[in-house]
């Protein structure tokens, strides 16, 4: 049984959109368009032709990682006070520009879209935004990408909603899950 799930786990951790090639979008004829192909792409990370997903989250924790190297500069980044309006921003801007997206590529979730994985690793860290370290980034990583795969109820069933709530909130909830691990782990073995 141990295996299974160790197999199921690195089996999705390469992510279930391997089997596909990202979807390849028409040249984007307006601002909007381009706007949310940048977004929704999360600055065309998105397009990696392997494991989109994965990298989706790879860039979200990249992104944590360089806001760690900025908060040294600016006071206002240490305690963690703007991580919640990134996420909030990462959310409302992903379920718009990945509605376009899948309207624009005709496909229900889009592989390229990866600002749903995005936001979903960035609140896997809300319980510990003034703290991360390397075991955090670490962990956080991890604990996503197996709360992303597996689905866990609710998130299995708000993927069928309609529009971009779909493809967005199903990360939200399976980050919601990983925060609460990770905070357990990060209170009791850090």
């Amino acid at each position: 049984m141990l295996e299974t799930i160790k197999s199921n786990f690195l089996t999705g951790l390469l992510s279930k959109k391997i089997r596909r090639r990202p979807a390849v979008l028409p040249l984007p004829d307006s601002i909007p368009a381009h706007l949310a192909h940048f977004i929704g792409t999360f600055g065309f990370s998105g397009y990696l032709p392997v494991i989109p997903a994965t990298f989706g989250s790879a860039a979200a924790i990249g992104a944590i990682a360089a806001g760690q190297i900025l908060a040294g500069f600016f006071p206002l980044l240490r305690n963690g006070s703007v991580f919640p309006l990134m996420i909030a921003a990462a959310v409302v801007s992903g379920v718009w520009a990945s509605k376009r997206i899948a309207e624009m590529t005709g496909s229900k979730d889009p592989s390229i879209v990866v600002i749903d994985e995005v936001a979903g690793q960035w609140i896997t860290f809300v319980f510990v935004a003034g703290t991360i370290g390397w075991f955090e980034l670490f962990a956080g990583f991890l604990l996503f990408r197996f709360f992303d795969v597996f689905k866990f109820f609710p998130a299995n069933k708000l993927e069928r909603l309609p529009h971009g709530f779909g493809i967005m909130l199903d990360d939200v909830v399976s980050g919601v899950y990983a925060a609460a691990v990770l905070s357990f782990l990060a209170y009791f073995f850090a």
